[in-house]
């Protein structure tokens, strides 16, 4: 099922993100679980489905009244096309690689990011302690660092 594959995708992702100290290829994916490299894609692309827009949450969880997205104030930047798809494209690739974090570091980004929750607050309500959820941030920001500098390594 895709769910399984999803699964089984995101736990060769963490063991060879935890060898590696980076993010994996699609290639050392595949390689892992004895899937072709366009499977992987395609498990990771229907899987980051899963995720609603970034863009609209932390837009919604900051102004809440609907309004401010599109503001006259801010609209000479977001009415160019060329702007607004290297953002959607930068989303998508966000998207791409939240999916394959664990449930945990998922759940930390959206508390911090999502809910501008501080890391007190995110510690009490995984039952970790501040400094634990600090580190797993710093770890979870760095991985993600390291995913984007090899993407953009790729498409150079």
């Amino acid at each position: 099922s895709l769910r399984r594959s999803t699964r089984q995708v995101e736990q060769a992702s963490q063991e060879l993100a935890t060898q590696l100290g980076r993010w994996p290829t699609e290639k050392e994916i595949a390689m892992r679980i004895g899937m072709s490299p366009a499977d992987v894609m395609e498990i990771k692309s229907h899987a980051s489905s899963r995720f609603v827009s970034l863009e609209n949450v932390l837009h919604e969880t900051s102004s809440g009244d609907g309004g401010g997205r599109y503001d006259p104030a801010d609209h000479d930047e977001r009415s160019d096309p060329a702007i607004a798809a290297e953002r959607q494209a930068a989303l998508l690739r966000l998207q791409e690689a939240l999916v394959l974090l664990p449930e945990r570091d998922q759940a930390i980004l959206r508390l911090r990011y999502g809910q501008s929750k501080p890391f007190h607050e995110i510690g009490r309500l995984l039952g970790l302690s501040e400094s634990r959820v600090c580190q797993l941030h710093k770890r979870i920001l760095l991985l993600l660092r390291a995913h984007f500098e090899e993407v953009l390594d790729e498409a150079a």
